[in-house]
């Protein structure tokens, strides 16, 4: 991995799904064949680990793989990978943008 520690995503939702944000306020988007280990940090406090990878460079897609995580409210929800797009810059940081369960 690039990093000593995780890429933090946070989302303002406690899982996943078509079109939430994800933002991050450290770090760069990883380049293609350098995959980044990510950390994603939910509203409701919960965190999950991640990896992502470059699905195609030059759009700005990337898989996000999210591991398996409990949310706060204590529902257990599965290991699921999504494809995610960079919609650009936010204050100074980068955001991306849940577009659809991969595979």
């Amino acid at each position: 991995m690039r990093m000593d520690s995780p890429l933090p995503l946070d989302v303002d939702h406690s899982h996943l799904l078509p079109g939430a944000r994800l933002s991050c306020s450290e770090g760069d988007p990883p380049s293609a064949g350098s995959p980044a280990e990510a950390l994603v940090r939910f509203g409701d406090g919960a965190e999950a680990p991640a990896s992502l990878d470059v699905l195609h460079e030059t759009a700005g897609r990337y898989l996000l793989d999210v591991g398996p995580y409990e949310t706060a409210a204590g529902t257990d929800m599965p290991a699921k990978a999504w494809v995610v797009e960079a919609t650009g810059e936010q204050g100074c940081g980068w955001t991306l943008l849940v577009k659809a369960k991969a595979g």
